[in-house]
């Protein structure tokens, strides 16, 4: 690897983090505390991390309803995100009330959810899970201490419903804006070819140390949830494939893995049905259309035909509850395998193994003894 190759790449913060920060910031404004920075910390206890505040309007005692607001602007590191050096601010209101309650909406420039088969519901403004979290608790603790408070806060986005046209959001049924989103808080910068060398070393290493079996995961969360699934492997064996289905295939292959696991949720199953090589979404969406004609090939009814190929995402089909579902996904795993068994040419077992979204197993293929 050539020194360049071998130099780190920056990493960002998420569009969470920065309304976490942002949050924190207007509370601390709120109560005369004008920040440069602010400490946030990091999902799952994974650390803190400093953010710079840009710019602070503090409390103005002639409002008859009382605000501050903060801005921070979104900084990307090295990697090529659409809403790098965007201003995301939080405006926060706080009243004495019998308990403290924090409620976390949209403003301008944060998308609304229109569609199902998204984390945040229906009429919501698109500011995910783990983001919520860290806004409630990054606002909680800088509140005075012995009262309780009910604390208003509002996200919004200059130009978000712009920067929004260039993201997913419109053909995920998001309205208005951009999504908060950020299941880590910071943005790892994605180099394919690094990623790619990075898989490859952690499957030589397992090699190396004579294991038979490995474990490709999609993520961080499926390779937790496979883990659990085999605990008797070596922690060696579980290789983060992320998008490189294929190569991580391959890889495994070359390298004379006997079993070779692949793990992951509904979405990517989509995509390695349809035999898709690599499966960001940046290289390519799923085919719904493909999908349905899988659905009608197998006999599967019109209706449900008809509700594939219109469906907003994978998880919208998954959870729908339509009876075709459990026939459809077995045939969705079935033509994955298929593909995934192509790759490896009858050398290794291939198993793949299936996650819901809320992290219950669901089901498993495998190559069927010969």
């Amino acid at each position: 690897m050539s020194t360049k190759e071998k130099k780190k790449l920056k990493e960002g913060i998420t569009t969470g983090t920065c309304a976490a920060a942002a949050a924190a910031a207007a509370v601390e404004a709120f109560f005369g505390k004008v920040l440069p920075n602010i400490t946030v910390n990091l999902p799952d206890d994974s650390g803190i991390i400093s953010v710079d505040i840009h710019s602070t309007k503090p409390v103005h005692a002639s409002r008859k309803i009382k605000t501050a607001t903060a801005t921070v602007v979104k900084d990307a590191g090295d990697d090529p995100d659409i809403t790098n050096g965007a201003l995301i601010s939080a405006r926060v209101s706080i009243a004495e009330n019998d308990i403290t309650q924090v409620t976390i909406k949209g403003g301008a420039g944060v998308g609304r959810v229109t569609r199902a088969g998204l984390p945040v519901s229906i009429g919501e403004s698109a500011i995910n899970p783990v983001p919520r979290i860290m806004i409630e608790q990054e606002v909680k603790k800088r509140l005075p201490k012995g009262k309780k408070f009910l604390v208003d806060v509002v996200i919004s986005v200059k130009d978000g419903e712009k920067l929004a046209q260039k993201t997913l959001n419109p053909r995920l049924g998001i309205i208005g804006g951009i999504s908060i989103l950020g299941t880590h808080g910071i943005v790892k910068p994605f180099s394919a070819k690094s990623y790619q060398e990075t898989i490859d070393i952690c499957l030589r290493s397992a090699q190396t140390d004579d294991q038979k079996t490995c474990v490709l995961s999609t993520g961080r969360r499926s390779e937790r949830l496979a883990q659990a699934y085999y605990p008797d492997l070596d922690e060696k064996c579980f290789v983060q494939m992320a998008d490189f289905f294929s190569h991580a295939l391959k890889t495994a292959n070359d390298l004379g893995f006997s079993h070779i696991v692949l793990a992951g949720f509904f979405g990517k199953l989509c995509k390695w049905a349809m035999n898709m090589k690599y499966t960001h979404a940046r290289s390519g969406q799923t085919d719904f259309g493909f999908l349905s004609m899988l659905a009608s090939e197998i006999g599967l009814s019109d209706t449900f035909c008809r509700f594939v190929k219109e469906a907003n995402n994978a998880r919208h089909i998954f959870e729908s509850g339509h009876p075709d579902v459990p026939i459809f996904i077995d045939t969705i795993g079935q033509r994955a395998l298929i593909n995934a068994e192509k790759i490896v040419k009858d050398k290794a077992r291939v198993t793949l193994c299936l996650w819901d979204f809320n992290e219950k197993f669901y089901q498993e293929w495998e190559t069927a003894d010969s």
